[in-house]
């Protein structure tokens, strides 16, 4: 929901500090993390590089926005009254010449209910993602990063027998 809706300020619970990670740091926390400082006057948690640098893990600020990016929303507003009214038209005509049972059609439309708002996933890339963000991820697809979200796009049937 936090992406659907977005999520302003939000701050550290913990300490003064939100680490966001870097490239660098994978899907490491900062405590996973040894040898980490905070270099004096950067708002960063670095590790020496050897070679007399610093490599840079995590970006620390006081806050930051989740932009709205309204998937489920936007889904329904745009196929509700079209294509998942039509198909319910059509699958309730079936069910009257008995050539499908209702379990059936309410299967069928939450597949396309499902397909539908993970295509929306797919082709969503607006509002932008930070600049750090792309950095980490290597690519600008706010809502797809490891998948899981678009995985987990599924549909039930609740059954009242």
């Amino acid at each position: 929901m936090a992406n659907e809706f977005g999520v302003p300020h939000i701050t550290p619970v913990h300490g003064q500090w939100l680490t966001i990670p870097t490239k660098l740091a994978g899907s490491q926390s900062a405590r996973q993390i040894n040898g980490l400082f905070k270099p004096h006057g950067k708002n960063v948690l670095a590790k020496a590089n050897g070679n007399g640098g610093l490599d840079v893990y995590f970006v620390l600020v006081k806050q930051i926005t989740i932009p709205k990016r309204p998937f489920l929303t936007s889904t329904f507003t745009n196929k509700f009254e079209s294509s998942w009214f039509e198909l319910a038209e059509v699958n309730i005509s079936k069910i009257g010449v008995g050539e499908m049972t209702a379990h059936e059609c309410m299967a069928d439309i939450g597949r396309h209910m499902a397909r539908d708002v993970q295509a929306r996933i797919a082709i969503m890339h607006s509002p932008h993602n930070a600049p750090a963000t792309v950095a980490r991820k290597g690519k600008d697809n706010p809502l797809m990063d490891t998948g899981a979200l678009y995985r987990s796009i599924s549909w039930t049937e609740d059954l009242y027998d």
